[in-house]
């Protein structure tokens, strides 16, 4: 009974999924997701799919703008960011990773549906020392201190400033580029909150910098795209009270499809011949 038991669950799990094997064409784009909402919409754009379980991770691997492309749902946080990237450049050797989802402002100027691509990724949580730094506490990948920004990959951002007027985004809606920070829990107290100002972010959330990072640390051009769910009012109100007011689900449904919209038209229009990869 129980060899019969472990025969179905094996068939079952073979027919629903296969494991990590050498790929008969090379993927062009990773993209990446923290929650199934913020990812639906380019799983629905990927043509000719099939999945792939590399440690207990599900990749669906297909087509976008008949780009190959590999994409993950993360789950939130900068810890399952940071695995899911660095197995997805590992496993798949994307030639540009893209993360994609939602944001809250931290300035009046971004409105709900509006997509913010990152220029800089600021880690909130981390700190630069103070003191003179011993070898032993240099990333021993780098030789150098970990800073507190990540830079986008300039060829791509470049592309993407090219096609800022382009994109097919609600007539209300708009493209900006500017400083997303990164935090794994929001911040609800004073010094935190003097923080995001002080370095004048202009959205936070909560996988950026992992992602970000961790494609620097492997060489990989990255860009981090998100659409903004809830305005600056309504960020600073819920990371400064506890009863925070829950953010519309129509907000949150327009943030998540012109994200992916942004990407979508990015993945199309990055001609690999013409971007020059390391």
């Amino acid at each position: 009974m129980k060899q019969t038991l472990g025969l179905i669950i094996f068939l079952f799990l073979a027919t629903s999924v296969s494991y990590a094997k050498p790929l008969s064409h090379p993927v062009v784009y990773g993209v990446i997701s923290a929650m199934p909402s913020e990812g639906a919409p380019i799983q629905q754009a990927i043509q000719n799919k099939h999945h792939v379980l590399v440690d207990g991770i599900r990749f669906t691997l297909g087509t976008i703008k008949q780009r190959h492309v590999v994409a993950v749902i993360s789950g939130m946080g900068m810890i399952n960011a940071s695995v899911a990237t660095t197995i997805m450049i590992i496993k798949f050797h994307p030639k540009a990773v893209f993360l994609v989802g939602t944001a809250g402002s931290l300035q009046s100027r971004l409105h709900v549906g509006d997509v913010i691509i990152g220029e800089r990724l600021y880690a909130l949580e981390h700190i630069e020392p103070e003191y003179p730094v011993f070898n032993d506490e240099l990333n021993p990948r780098t030789k150098k201190v970990d800073s507190l920004y990540v830079h986008a990959n300039a060829k791509y951002l470049a592309i993407a400033k090219q096609l800022q007027a382009h994109l097919h985004l609600a007539k209300d809606n708009k493209l900006v580029f500017g400083l997303i920070a990164t935090s794994n829990a929001f911040p609800q107290n004073s010094t935190q909150m003097q923080e995001l100002k002080k370095v004048d972010a202009d959205a936070i959330e909560c996988e950026g910098f992992a992602v970000a990072r961790v494609a620097e640390l492997y060489h990989t051009p990255c860009l981090i795209v998100r659409g903004i769910s809830d305005t600056a009012e309504m960020t600073l109100t819920k990371y400064g009270k506890k009863n925070a007011a829950i953010i519309p689900q129509a907000a949150v449904d327009l943030a998540e499809k012109n994200a992916a919209t942004v990407v979508i038209d990015l993945i199309n229009a990055y001609l690999v011949d013409n971007v020059k990869h390391p």
